[in-house]
């Protein structure tokens, strides 16, 4: 289950459609019956996270968390973080919508949920890419990368 907060002053109006497309990555990622945490936020919020758990000061785009969770999903797996000011941004660089960013983003945070990271080497870096690539197939989106 996908538990969402939203500390934004005004909710993007393609949240909706965006929970819907994001359950669908919970499913195809084996996490349905997990609970898992998503906090859309400013970048205040994100720098004062960012500065708090990566020693950066500077908003980033997407933090994530493991935690420990049950067998029968019991509390929480994990929590993702997703800055909206970068989600902005970023869209608008890359030429497309903000949904289809934050889908990028949230694949990101669910993929180092269970334990990809992209910073070790090039190797893991790739799965990782080519994980969060399967991930949004599943939802129709392709060559984004």
């Amino acid at each position: 289950m996908l538990l969402l907060n939203i500390t934004l002053k005004i909710k993007p109006i393609w949240l909706d459609s965006f929970i819907l497309k994001a359950q669908e990555i919970i499913k195809q990622a084996n996490l349905e019956h997990q609970n898992l945490s998503l906090l859309l936020c400013g970048k205040a919020k994100m720098r004062q996270l960012n500065a708090k758990y990566r020693k950066k000061d500077y908003p980033t785009d997407v933090l994530s968390w493991c935690y420990h969770s049950d067998a029968d999903g019991e509390g929480v797996l994990g929590e993702i973080v997703i800055c909206y000011d970068r989600l902005k941004s970023q869209a608008k660089i890359n030429q497309w919508s903000q949904e289809i960013e934050a889908l990028r983003l949230f694949a990101h945070g669910i993929a180092h949920i269970l334990g990809y990271d992209h910073q070790t080497n090039k190797s893991a870096a790739k799965q990782m890419l080519l994980f969060e690539e399967e991930l949004l197939s599943k939802i129709g989106l392709v060559g984004l990368y």
